[in-house]
């Protein structure tokens, strides 16, 4: 009994299906695998103290790609909360475009605000968001929570896209 052109033209829809599936888990793959992924960490002797007047502050971060291919800045930002309230906004800058963290290894940002005695520092909530690219046409964003004080910082979250 012949096969009829109906059904051989299902099948090779289906295959043709099966094709473009697996070229796009193929290119998932290669990306996943030749990409930038960037690390934030805070500095632990990063410090928030309260003035009169508000905070003063200084936030460093170490920022590491473990990917492999270089990650270029295209932004970055932190938003910092004292109990739940924020008291301090730190916005992208065109300056920060640019900056490049080649695989395995690392670059310093800096979050810092006037200058004034140390007091009793209170429990921060500090978060980080790094946009950056990697290879044409690529977008990626790391963005860290950071909870607590100098000497006592623990991350909360960390997500990655």
């Amino acid at each position: 009994m012949p096969i009829s052109l109906d059904v051989l033209a299902q099948q090779a829809n289906r295959q043709a299906d099966a094709a473009v599936q697996q070229a796009q888990v193929t290119r998932q793959i290669f990306e996943a695998s030749n990409r930038p992924y960037l690390e934030v960490v805070i500095d632990e002797w990063s410090y928030l103290f309260p003035q009169t007047t508000g905070f003063h502050f200084n936030l460093r971060f170490r920022v590491m790609n473990h990917g492999q291919v270089p990650a270029i800045f295209k932004a970055w930002r932190a938003t910092v909360r004292v109990a739940a309230q924020i008291v301090a906004q730190r916005a992208s800058a065109p300056a920060d475009s640019g900056i490049c963290v080649f695989p395995d290894r690392d670059t310093i940002v800096q979050f810092a605000v006037d200058q004034g005695p140390e007091a009793q520092q209170p429990e921060a909530e500090v978060e980080v968001t790094v946009e950056y690219k990697g290879l044409p046409g690529t977008d990626y964003e790391t963005r860290v929570t950071f909870v607590g004080r100098r000497n006592q910082w623990r991350t909360a979250v960390t997500a990655i896209r």
